[in-house]
């Protein structure tokens, strides 16, 4: 027994240090891959089939014991009842926990991909809190050399460092979400929360695919692993009626629960189909939604960019004031900002039409 204990310790222990290890440039698709081997859930959804697939067997065995017992006259017709359909009970109990297996591995990739994407995003936004230091700070040496010159009041030295100090704290917020988007992304890995994480730099925001409304919801109405749970359930409602109509007859207050059984499985069946249809729709609108957002952007990005660059040569020239920069220089960044967001969104918009659509994420 004290081996046995030993050896299990070793292993908890090896996996632990595993889950620390570092990983190096992770990748996205690694990021999936580790997901589905490490996260807890994915464990725990197999015990959850484990366990069905044991009473399934247990079912199976209690046909015998229901055969001795038909001989021996101590069965009731509830009693009966309960016996007869537990197989079936069973069965569809075994076919209900590989779906929600299949349903939680699917949900926790799909996790993995946001959380990656989360970091990718928030060091991107971090890129641009340093960006904006920089123009703070450029501000600052534009304020201190129109004041030597006799240009400028005292205050717009002081305003620019009013401005690199905004910055400066604007920066290190950025830096504190890239520490919480790593946290993020390690619990869905399943390791140390602390665990060291090098995300691997991405050139660009990944482009979501052109989806298809028509094919995307044909697809997930054939697919979904929740339209499957409901089918599975009026199936085996339908078993549960077709037996006790032939054991019991319509004044027993059995029948009429049966039907009443059905009839709400069939009603749960259409509100997930409807559910399920709702969903798809609406991450479509949205995706065309931020399609048009980004293009918008991108163009308001390249004016800003320019209205901040005449803003600076100006106030450099003497001919504007510090107010105009500042302004010009807000506004670049909250477009710029808007435009990171976007990007990220519409291609985590596209992982989730994805996943609603019961297609591989890719």
């Amino acid at each position: 027994m004290k081996t046995r204990m030993t050896v299990t310790l070793i292993i908890l222990l090896l996996a632990g240090v595993a889950a620390a290890v570092a990983v190096e440039n992770l990748t996205l698709q690694q990021a999936s891959q580790l997901a589905v081997e490490q996260n807890p859930a994915i464990r725990q959804s197999e015990i959850n089939v484990e366990r069905a697939e044991r009473a399934s067997e247990q079912a199976d065995e209690s046909e015998t014991i229901l055969d001795r017992l038909r001989e021996g006259g101590l069965l009731t017709p509830d009693v009966e009842q309960l016996l007869d359909l537990l197989p079936a009970q069973a069965e569809q109990g075994e076919k209900m926990a590989r779906l929600a297996r299949d349903l939680v591995r699917n949900q926790i990739i799909l996790e993995a991909r946001q959380n990656y994407l989360e970091v990718q995003k928030a060091r991107e936004n971090k890129n641009l809190a340093k960006q904006n230091l920089q123009r703070a700070e450029e501000m600052e040496r534009l304020a201190t050399v129109s004041y030597n010159q006799g240009m400028t009041p005292r205050s717009d030295v002081l305003g620019a460092e009013a401005q690199v100090a905004a910055a400066q704290a604007a920066l290190l917020a950025a830096e504190n979400q890239v520490e919480l988007a790593a946290l993020e992304l390690n619990n869905t890995l399943g390791r140390r929360l602390d665990a060291s994480l090098s995300v691997a730099e991405l050139q660009s925001v990944p482009k979501p695919g052109r989806p298809n409304l028509e094919s995307g919801l044909s697809s997930a109405l054939k697919k979904r692993i929740e339209i499957e749970q409901a089918k599975g359930e009026v199936e085996l409602q339908e078993t549960q009626l077709d037996y006790v109509r032939e054991n019991f007859s319509e004044e027993d207050a059995v029948y009429r629960q049966a039907e009443l059984d059905l009839e709400e499985a069939k009603l749960n069946l259409e509100i997930t189909k409807k559910n399920v249809e709702l969903q798809v729709r609406q991450l479509y609108s949205g995706m065309e939604v931020l399609k048009k957002q980004e293009q918008a952007l991108e163009k308001s990005v390249k004016a800003a960019e320019e209205s901040y660059r005449l803003a600076c040569l100006r106030y450099e020239a003497g001919v504007t004031t510090q107010m105009e920069v500042t302004g010009a220089q807000t506004a670049l960044l909250e477009l710029e900002t808007q435009l990171l967001h976007v990007r990220y969104d519409r291609y985590l918009m596209y992982q989730q039409w994805l996943f609603a659509t019961a297609r591989d994420l890719d």
